[in-house]
């Protein structure tokens, strides 16, 4: 399995918990997911795949642009199908507390 093949699998994994992710692939070697004010970057690099997941605090795009955006912790996966639901569980855990955040 490469790169594309392991992104695209675990966006259809967290589709079918998360229904509504914004999912876009600006390269075969990324992948974005949106849900809210959530957000998680999926970048395959060589044998593995970082997950960037980040936080907007503003309401407008002006705010986001503004360094309103809050970064988690990276996480690493091997890019292997053992690592698929895993990542897709971490994804869907961070877009999800989207449904939750009133602030």
């Amino acid at each position: 399995m490469d790169g594309t093949q392991w992104l695209a699998a675990v966006a259809e994994r967290v589709r079918q918990h998360l229904p509504d992710v914004e999912v876009s692939t600006p390269d075969a070697d990324l992948t974005t997911m949106m849900l809210g004010r959530r957000g998680v970057v999926l970048h395959a690099v060589g044998q593995r795949v970082v997950m960037a997941p980040s936080v907007s605090r503003g309401t407008t795009i002006g705010d986001r642009i503004d360094s309103r955006v809050e970064h988690s912790d990276a996480l690493v996966y091997a890019l292997t199908d053992a690592t698929l639901e895993e990542a897709a569980a971490d994804v869907a855990t961070h877009l999800r507390e989207a449904t939750f955040s009133t602030s």
